[in-house]
């Protein structure tokens, strides 16, 4: 998925929240079953994109509906980060 997903409509968001979070799910089916270094370059891929799909969102919309979208975007961020800390931590 590149970072120049241009995001013009509702449908655009929800699709990219959708890729976004299979992107996620296989991410940690991934550091699950082998964990590498690939791993935690995707770690950093992940949450780069999310930040910077949360920017485009609060740029390019200014409705009551985007909310949602920015709340499920920082549940996806904290899923993340706690599986990468805990992978950290647990080994």
């Amino acid at each position: 998925m590149a970072t120049n997903d241009i995001l013009r409509t509702k449908a655009d968001v929800k699709d990219k929240l959708i890729r976004l979070w299979q992107r996620t799910n296989q991410w940690r089916r991934d550091m699950a079953v082998y964990p590498s270094g690939q791993i935690m370059n995707e770690y950093f891929n992940l949450v780069e994109q999310i930040m910077f799909t949360g920017n485009q969102i609060r740029t390019r919309f200014n409705e009551e509906w985007i909310k949602q979208d920015l709340e499920e975007l920082g549940e996806m961020q904290q899923s993340v980060i706690q599986t990468y800390t805990n992978y950290i931590r647990d080994g």
